[in-house]
């Protein structure tokens, strides 16, 4: 633990704002064919789900590296963050135009997972990859499981 310090991080903070703007607008403003309210995992997969999304959370916004990103490799990681961004705000948008299908589903899994893996590496948070990759593999083979099976 050396290698942290306890220090907010107003980049993470940004980071989840962007992932979470689309489930706000979701908890107010439910669509009519509200299909996600039907989802769902085993108590126990949602109960590790929930503790790895908030140990990551928690370690995105308070514990940082006392190593900083590398400016050069920063480019790497927005671009493909951004790409993450921007399909998961797609398969939002197709959910509300009511235009589902199980990869829609998948993607709103998939691309915000890889999100928050690609800002810990960014900002050399190892220490949160390890409930950032446990929650990715639960919330897409969950998701997978529900949507594919």
């Amino acid at each position: 633990m050396k290698k942290y310090h306890f220090r907010f991080s107003a980049s993470a903070l940004s980071a989840i704002i962007l992932i979470l703007v689309p489930n706000i607008l979701w908890m107010v403003y439910p669509p009519k064919n509200n299909t996600l309210a039907e989802f769902a995992t085993s108590t126990a997969v949602e109960v590790i789900m929930s503790v790895s999304r908030g140990l990551l959370l928690v370690i995105l916004l308070f514990l940082q590296p006392a190593k900083q990103p590398c400016l050069r490799r920063s480019k790497f990681y927005f671009f493909f963050m951004g790409i993450c961004l921007v399909i998961y705000y797609i398969s939002w948008i197709f959910y509300y135009l009511d235009k589902t299908s199980p990869y829609m589903f998948l993607g709103m899994a998939v691309f915000p997972s890889i999100f928050f893996v690609l800002f810990a590496l960014w900002k050399n948070n190892l220490l949160g990859l390890i409930p950032g990759c446990l929650f990715a593999l639960l919330h897409i083979g969950s998701s997978f499981q529900y949507y594919f099976s």
